[in-house]
């Protein structure tokens, strides 16, 4: 029995290798899966924070096993990305933010966050760039911040696409029950986009407008969603 057991118990649905090196304090490597990087979890017995919860540039000290596994599944969920600032190649700060897809990622977000004040209450610095990156790959981007504050966004994972399409309102009805429920979707669905089409009732129109994005994200599925009037259940 090793004082991080406790983790192979609550997170029976990832990977987790616990190593206890002999002169060395105990660590835990937690994966989603096989290529992704793990979020790490120390031991220190001395400590009075004895729990370090690691995943990507950052770190969070814990006082509790609870702690510990909270931060850890807030990072392999995609809850919490962790985010590093650089000026060239040096690292000058760093630290958490909620997981969000890279076209979210805005200067005014970013001056609602703790960097805010740190990055736009004066000149922006040549150079500077950032690299956010998630356990779960659905929310990893790199990006510079320019001197007029714009902020330029590059994808660091290509991550698969999932396009579903639902129709509009049509037969003088105010709403549609497949618009309904494309609007509730997560714009993630585990590891993949989940991009979101809603086509006109128009017979001819609404293939060519679903062939056109076809073409243009190349999904890796394709999920349709229509209504039709007085039928009470979900069919095929």
């Amino acid at each position: 029995m090793t004082k991080l057991d406790f983790l192979k118990e609550h997170f029976k649905n990832y990977t987790v290798d616990i190593t206890e090196p002999e002169n060395d304090s105990p660590y835990a490597k937690i994966y989603t899966d096989a290529d992704s990087e793990p979020v790490t979890v120390y031991y220190e017995s001395a400590d009075c924070q004895p729990y370090t919860v690691c995943f990507s540039y950052q770190h969070v000290h814990c006082f509790s096993e609870t702690d510990a596994v909270e931060w850890a599944e807030e990072f392999l969920s995609g809850k919490k990305s962790a985010i590093e600032f650089f000026i060239g190649d040096r690292p000058c700060f760093g630290g958490d933010i909620e997981g969000m897809l890279p076209e979210a990622f805005t200067a005014e977000f970013l001056k609602g966050t703790p960097f805010g004040d740190m990055i736009f209450s004066r000149p922006v610095p040549e150079g500077l760039s950032f690299k956010v990156r998630s356990a779960n790959k659905a929310f990893c981007f790199d990006g510079r911040i320019l001197p007029d504050q714009t902020i330029t966004v590059i994808p660091a994972v290509q991550m698969p696409v999932i396009l579903v399409t639902a129709f509009e309102p049509f037969g003088g009805s105010r709403r549609n029950s497949s618009l309904d429920t494309l609007s509730a979707l997560p714009d993630t669905i585990g590891n993949c986009t989940v991009k979101k089409l809603v086509l006109p009732v128009v017979f001819d129109r609404c293939a060519d407008i679903l062939c056109e994005k076809i073409a243009e994200i190349s999904p890796c599925a394709v999920i349709c969603l229509g209504q039709a009037e007085g039928r009470g259940m979900i069919t095929p």
